[in-house]
C-alpha cells in the first residue's frame, strides 16, 4: 500500500508586500492544494484563502473518481461562495487552484488558472495541468499571460481534472506561477532529485530567492512511498 509524505512553502518574495498564495497539505488523507489570488483584482488573499479552506472542508470517501468528483463540487461551492461575497461588496476577486488527489496508486490533478502540477518519476519531468491563459502582446515588456480561468472570476466555474497513475519514488509539485516563472524546467529537475523532499523544497525556495523574485512563491513537494 502507498504512502505519502509532503513539505511545503510559501514566501512573499522580494517586491510584494502582501502575500496572495496559501497552501494546504495533508498526506494522511491525501490531498494537497496550492492556490494564487489573481493579479489585477482585489482581495487576492481572502480568495487563495477561502480555496484552501474549501479543499481542507472537503470530506473524502471511495475511489479516487469519486473523491475527485467531491473536491470538484466542493471548489464550485467555494466558486459561487467567492463571487456572490465580491459581489455584494462591490470588488472583482480571484484565486487559481492546483489540486492533488492521492488513492490507492492514482492521483488526480483538480486546476483552475495557471497554478501547476508536475510530475517527477527520477527520469523524466512531465508537467500534468495545462494552464488557463491567453497570450497577449504588450508593446512595451512583449508577451504576457492572461489568466482566462479562475475561482470567483465567474458565478460557475468549469474545473479541469486528469487522474494518473504513480508508482513509489515518484514526487509531484503543485507550485504557483512565483517559482515556474522564475526557475527552468532543467533546474527544477535537478532540484527534484536532490535525496530528501526538505532539501528539494529548500533549494527550490532558495533558487528563486536568489532571483528577482518579484511575485509570491508557493510550492508543494510531495513523494510517494
Amino acid at each position: 500500500i502507498q504512502s505519502c509524505a509532503s513539505v511545503g512553502f510559501t514566501d512573499v518574495g522580494h517586491r510584494r508586500t502582501n502575500n496572495e498564495d496559501a497552501y494546504y497539505e495533508d498526506s494522511t488523507r491525501g490531498i494537497w492544494l496550492v492556490a494564487d489570488g489573481v493579479g489585477g483584482l482585489d482581495h487576492g488573499e481572502l480568495a487563495s484563502r477561502k480555496v484552501i479552506e474549501s479543499g481542507a472542508n472537503t470530506a473524502l470517501s471511495g475511489n479516487i473518481f469519486q473523491r475527485m468528483d467531491q473536491l470538484i463540487q466542493q471548489l464550485s461551492v467555494s466558486n459561487r461562495s467567492i463571487f456572490d461575497e465580491a459581489t455584494r461588496q462591490g470588488y472583482r476577486c480571484a484565486s487559481t487552484v492546483a489540486a492533488l488527489l492521492h488513492y490507492e496508486g492514482q492521483c488526480a490533478a483538480v486546476w483552475a488558472g495557471d497554478s501547476r502540477i508536475y510530475r517527477f518519476n527520477r527520469q523524466k519531468l512531465e508537467q500534468i495541468t495545462i494552464d488557463h491563459t491567453d497570450e497577449s502582446i504588450d508593446g512595451s515588456s512583449g508577451s504576457s499571460n492572461t489568466i482566462n480561468r479562475a475561482l470567483g472570476a465567474e458565478a460557475s466555474i468549469e474545473l479541469e481534472s486528469r487522474c494518473f497513475s504513480v508508482a513509489a519514488g515518484d514526487r509531484l509539485l503543485l507550485c504557483s506561477d512565483g517559482i515556474y516563472n522564475y526557475i527552468n524546467r532543467s533546474q527544477l529537475t535537478e532540484l527534484l532529485r536532490l535525496p530528501s523532499l526538505s532539501a528539494s523544497s529548500d533549494a527550490i525556495k532558495q533558487q528563486v530567492l536568489s532571483t528577482a523574485a518579484d511575485d509570491n512563491l508557493t510550492a508543494i513537494v510531495v513523494e510517494i512511498t
